[in-house]
């Protein structure tokens, strides 16, 4: 059953398992909404690792308004995810930009524990990542987390 989290800024999500480097390849879908703009891995998660331990998929939903989007994701892009990926649990990061409707975007991210991203947005870097956005008006963000259904 998921469990309530509240964040840092009491936004509330759910929070998921899922087994680690399970994601494989998926069938492309032409009604798919995403598409991957970048991807990072943590440097200290090897692929043993992530088979091995059950991750935590958090998901930031985004959207800004359309003349915004390039900028967005240049701040993503530039100053969020370096510092995302840094941190101490932060197993991979992607930057998923909508296809079908410009300024939507997902901000993917596997965790190796609930703990990992609880220690993370009680940092200073997770206020640094929040400050980098405030230059985008009317921007949505929706954040949850996820685990894979057995």
């Amino acid at each position: 059953m998921p469990r309530p989290l509240m964040d840092a800024a009491g936004a509330f999500h759910m929070a998921m398992r899922r087994p680690a480097g399970k994601f494989g390849a998926r069938k492309q879908n032409p009604h798919r909404c995403v598409s991957v703009v970048e991807k990072r891995t943590g440097a200290g998660a090897s692929a043993h690792d992530r088979r091995k331990a059950m991750s935590i998929v958090r998901l930031i939903y985004v959207r800004v308004p359309a003349d915004q989007a390039k900028q967005a994701q240049e701040n993503w892009k530039t100053k969020c995810a370096p510092l995302m990926i840094q941190q101490k649990g932060c197993l991979t990061e992607e930057l998923l930009r909508c296809t079908d409707a410009p300024g939507e975007f997902i901000s993917y991210s596997e965790w190796d524990s609930e703990e990992s991203i609880r220690k993370y947005l009680e940092t200073e870097d997770h206020q640094e990542i929040k400050r980098h956005n405030r230059n985008i008006r009317g921007a949505e963000v929706s954040i949850k987390h996820y685990e894979l259904a057995r």
